[in-house]
């Protein structure tokens, strides 16, 4: 069907077609073992791909090509199923007369036959113009019903001497190609030069990377922009302003949540000093240690990444060391925030639960 191929057939309108006997119902017939087989002549170079039989029992058959005196063109050997199947042959035909498809001599035995039908056969049987089966070997010595193994053939044209035009094609790291079967991306080489880029990669502001297209990503690799693009998060100063670090490791998941609880008292200037949390990060129990300069009440609390409160405990009238421990081993793993809560201020850590 291609116009290109050197054995056009402006007449054609598939490249496969199935034909012979359909089935083996249309005559009585058995299971044999002997050496036969249908004889066809090939007007066009073609493969003979599949084809369906009947098998008698589970067994190995050599199936064979034959030319018109019997050499042996083209042979495969396949296990086949008792009952009905198909089977992938892929016979390379030449054009000729007197073709022999068959199966070796003694390749089936006692209890091991193919089908075979013994009355009705109507020859020729034409295959999309390329092969035309024109009897079987019993035929020739008096038995012109008999039909032999191969039901439902399957015939698949050769496409010669094609001339496919030179198309282009992008492999992804800046270099084009011929795909060799005309269907390239790109008309020609000098289009695909233009568009074809190496690829790179820019963050998104939000943790993702992508590649913008146009080979002037920020980073040379996904692995290199993965390290460093990283979701942002911030930090408070001391002195009341917001900052994202800009390794993903900042104490609040949002500038809001920051603004909200950056304070520019310092710990001293709030009477406490000398914290400890350990151990930071922790499966369950985190231990906080810190010192209250001046008699005060405070609470301490723990909010989660979305600000929910999860953890509370007040002291009164407390001077001096403090020691506690907080339990947070059935909360899921994440960033947490610990607040001290004091008349003159707010004391902000962070503490990773993993």
């Amino acid at each position: 069907t291609n116009p290109n191929a050197t054995n056009f057939d402006p007449l054609a309108n598939t490249t496969i077609s199935y034909g012979g006997a359909l089935n083996n119902t249309f005559g009585s017939g058995g299971y044999f073992n002997g050496d036969q087989h249908l004889v066809f002549d090939a007007s066009k170079e073609c493969v003979i791909r599949s084809a369906i039989i009947d098998a008698e029992s589970s067994n190995s058959i050599l199936f064979e090509l034959r030319d018109s005196n019997g050499a042996v063109i083209d042979d495969t050997t396949l296990n086949v199923v008792a009952g009905q199947q198909q089977v992938t042959l892929n016979f390379e035909v030449p054009i000729g007369n007197d073709m022999q498809l068959g199966v070796a001599n003694n390749s089936l035995q006692v209890n091991n036959g193919l089908y075979r039908n013994d009355e009705n056969a109507t020859y020729p049987y034409n295959i999309g113009s390329a092969i035309s089966i024109t009897n079987s070997s019993a035929g020739l010595i008096g038995y012109p019903g008999y039909y032999y193994y191969f039901y439902n053939i399957e015939v698949v044209a050769v496409c010669e001497g094609v001339t496919i035009s030179s198309t282009w094609d992008c492999d992804n790291q800046g270099n084009c190609f011929d795909p060799g079967n005309g269907n390239g991306q790109y008309s020609s080489l000098a289009l695909c030069q233009s568009s074809c880029v190496v690829p790179s990669w820019d963050c998104d502001g939000q943790g993702n990377c992508f590649d913008p297209g146009n080979g002037n990503g920020q980073y040379s690799s996904l692995a290199l922009c993965q390290s460093s693009c990283v979701v942002p998060s911030w930090d408070c100063d001391g002195q009341g302003n917001c900052f994202d670090p800009g390794n993903g490791n900042g104490q609040y998941s949002s500038l809001i949540f920051c603004e909200s609880q950056c304070s520019h008292v310092s710990a001293y200037e709030i009477g406490l000093t000398s914290f400890k949390i350990y151990p930071n990060p922790s499966k369950d129990i985190f231990n906080l240690e810190f010192l209250s300069l001046i008699k005060q009440d405070f609470e301490i609390r723990i909010i989660n990444p979305i600000g929910e409160l999860v953890y509370t405990h007040n002291v009164k009238n407390h001077i001096g060391e403090y020691s506690n421990f907080i339990n947070l081993e059935e909360y899921s793993k994440s960033i947490y925030f610990l607040e001290i809560q004091t008349d003159n201020g707010i004391v902000n850590k962070k503490l990773i639960l993993q």
